[in-house]
Parts: C-alpha cells; sequence; structure tokens
C-alpha cells in the first residue's frame, strides 16, 4: 500500500497505539519502582552467624559462636524475630530456635547487635554450618522474610508454619534435643514427668534435684504442682531473655503432639530456668512455674528469694 494512501484515521490510530503503549511501559515503569521502594527497608536487614576459632590465652583454640542482626538501611523495622538453624549446603536446613536472641520490638537503621550462643548451642546436636533467618515488619506493616539462604520475600503465613503436628507413635525426647542437663527443654520434660509420679520420698529427691537450691523452700513438697500442667503440651524451642535464664512453655489445651518451629501466639504456663555452674552436676534447674519470671527476678547462687516471691504462681 502506499503510505499516501493512508486516511488520517489509519494514522490516528497509531498515534493511538503507540500512545497507549507509552502508557503501559510507563506504568510498568512506575510498578517496578514502587515494589523497589517498599523492598527498600526489608532489603537493609540481615542476620547470619559468626562461628569461628580464636588464639585463646593459654594457646588453645577457643570457639565463639554469635548470631549477628544488622539494620544498614534508613527505616527501621519492627518486631524483628530470628531462628537459628543448621544444614549443609544444598540440604535442608534444621530450625533450632531463637536460641539467645530475643524479639526486638524496633529495630533502628544503622543498628548491629550481637548475641553470644555458644553456650546454648550445648542443647542442640547441630550437623553441618549455623545459618540464621529473620522476620520483621515495616511501617507499612508488611511482613518480611530473610530466610536461611538470604534471600528477601514478602511473608504473608509467619504464623501459619510455626506449628507442625505430628504421630503421637513418633513422639520421643529426640525431638527436643539431647536428654542432658545442658539442655532446658530436657530438664523441664524430666521434671513434669516426675511430678506424674505417685508422692514419694524418691520423687520428692528426684524433683529437688531438678530446681535451684534458692526455690525448694518455696516448692515445698511439690503437692499440687502437677495440677498447674494438667492438659497441657511442651512446646519444642526455649526461650532464652538473658544468659544463663531459659523459659519453656507448655501450651494450654493441647489435643496432639506438636513441634512449635517460630514465633506462636498461644497460651502457656512457663517454666523459669536458670543455668547452674555451682552444683553438682552443672546444667539446667527449674526456678519456678507459671508465668515467666524477670531475669533480674532471679535470685544468683546462694541467695534466697524475697519474702512474697511466688515460684509456682498458676
Amino acid at each position: 500500500m502506499n503510505l499516501t494512501h493512508w486516511s488520517a484515521a489509519a494514522w490516528s490510530a497509531i498515534g493511538s497505539g503507540a500512545t497507549a503503549l507509552a502508557f503501559l511501559v510507563s506504568a510498568w515503569v512506575l510498578g517496578l519502582q514502587l515494589k523497589d521502594r517498599r523492598r527498600m527497608p526489608a532489603e537493609g536487614v540481615t542476620v547470619w552467624v559468626d562461628d569461628r576459632y580464636q588464639q585463646g590465652d593459654r594457646g588453645d583454640l577457643v570457639r565463639t559462636v554469635s548470631v549477628v542482626l544488622k539494620n544498614v538501611g534508613a527505616h527501621p523495622v519492627f518486631d524483628a524475630q530470628v531462628v537459628v538453624g543448621y544444614g549443609h549446603f544444598g540440604r535442608r536446613v534444621t530450625s533450632i530456635g531463637p536460641l539467645a536472641v530475643p524479639t526486638q520490638p524496633v529495630l533502628p537503621p544503622g543498628a548491629e547487635w550481637t548475641w553470644p550462643i555458644e553456650d546454648v548451642l550445648r542443647s542442640t546436636e547441630v550437623e553441618g554450618r549455623l545459618v540464621a533467618e529473620v522476620s520483621f515488619r515495616d511501617s507499612a506493616n508488611r511482613w518480611w522474610l530473610r530466610d536461611f539462604d538470604g534471600h528477601v520475600s514478602r511473608w504473608r503465613g509467619r504464623l501459619r508454619r510455626s506449628i507442625t503436628r505430628i504421630d503421637d507413635n513418633d513422639v520421643g525426647l529426640d525431638k527436643f534435643g539431647p536428654v542432658s542437663l545442658e539442655n532446658p527443654i530436657s530438664v523441664a520434660a524430666a521434671f513434669w514427668t516426675v511430678l506424674g509420679d505417685p508422692i514419694s520420698p524418691d520423687r520428692t529427691a528426684q524433683l529437688r534435684s531438678l530446681c535451684t537450691p534458692e526455690s525448694l523452700p518455696a516448692w515445698g513438697n511439690f503437692d499440687g504442682i502437677g495440677e498447674l500442667l494438667a492438659g497441657h503440651g511442651l512446646a519444642s524451642f526455649p526461650a532464652y531473655p538473658a544468659p544463663g535464664v531459659a523459659y519453656v512453655k507448655f501450651p494450654e489445651n493441647i489435643g496432639d503432639a506438636i513441634l512449635v518451629s517460630g514465633p506462636t501466639l498461644m497460651a502457656a504456663k512457663i517454666m523459669t530456668l536458670q543455668y547452674r555452674h555451682d552444683v553438682d552436676p552443672p546444667g539446667w534447674r527449674v526456678y519456678a512455674l507459671g508465668t515467666p519470671v524477670p531475669p533480674e527476678k532471679i535470685p544468683s547462687p546462694g541467695a534466697t528469694p524475697e519474702a512474697g516471691d511466688d515460684i509456682s504462681a498458676s
């Protein structure tokens, strides 16, 4: 067709098409810019496990393991929750909980915080390298996750993935780490189990051996303590609010065995434990049951609880 024979309508249609195409391209570019702008606060947040050996004072090698949480962005983020895991390259990572990293209500711009975890790692049998992930929300209330591989993505199911129901026949203490006084879950499970035994001098002696010496006067003969945990289950991850202090959760109204693999809102009794180097053998001991005891309220070794302290509140 000769271009001179084209009508004005044809040229107008081409012009309209070009305008529409330009509009779509502009909208697409604007969408990418908005998406990048939304991701900016998330891209600045990172977390990793610093696992290294250093020369000790005697020339020996000393292992130090810390979780480092950092925000290099220009915006604060909120409710940052760290989970530590272990695994091998190219394989599935096994979550082992927040360990010594408490939830951070605010992570301001430029913040870099470190938590040593080598002590609490004694409660876990680790295979492979240690990694960490962090979930958090921005000021627009969007939740984000920087996963174990370091990838950042929107996180819309942060609570849905936190609970896994398991078959009753598959329940064992191996699900909660090694059976040892170095594992607060193991100590809490042993305390809970012995509470269910008939009252006897042997039962009382076993329970006393699992408690901090300073708390023994308040426990008495442990009469009625078992009723506090009736209908409860045992959560798989302890929380460490301070060095040498652990909280173990006993969720209420549990009809099935579950594994809790992340931050989860559940009604629960809280067992407070203290790590003791001065008892034989050293390890975690139960201090209180009911509501969590603030770390500063837990007596130091050899002290006596203040009058009015209730270590078994319901």
